[in-house]
């Protein structure tokens, strides 16, 4: 049985830096610049009725920094109350300038949601979290 000694490792990339985590209906990346562009930032959703899929779509934005080499970028929501998964997505990215800022994007095009509660978009990179954001979703007066 052979034995790989710690010298002999891929080193780990560095784990990201936050700058930036918001939900919102839609993001726009400028053609030609490094341009963003959130639309319809929101903690906040309400319905008359449940269950509901919110089909006008949501993305979740997140800035990081410190980031150097290959990562797999994950996302899931989670509905607080019983901590299940109601969604999920991912991607892979590679980075090349640590020093830089990198924006990663979720689309979301429908989400269930089966009650009112708050629902967590939980981020990793490389299985490691990185930070959540909570929406709060409720019953329509």
């Amino acid at each position: 049985m052979a034995i790989q000694s710690a010298q002999n490792a891929e080193p780990e990339p560095p784990h990201p830096v936050l700058k930036a985590i918001l939900l919102c209906e839609r993001i726009i990346a400028e053609v030609g610049t490094t341009k963003i562009t959130l639309v319809g930032t929101l903690g906040r959703l309400t319905s008359s009725q449940f269950p509901f899929d919110y089909r006008r779509g949501l993305e979740l934005y997140v800035q990081i920094t410190d980031v150097a080499g290959a990562y797999a970028m994950r996302m899931e929501v989670i509905r607080l109350e019983d901590e299940r998964t109601i969604a999920e997505g991912e991607t892979v990215s590679v980075i090349a300038d640590r020093m830089d800022a990198y924006d990663v994007g979720f689309e979301l095009p429908s989400i269930p949601f089966e009650r009112p509660g708050r629902y967590d978009f939980r981020v990793f990179a490389n299985s490691r979290f990185i930070a959540s954001a909570v929406l709060l979703v409720e019953r329509a007066a």
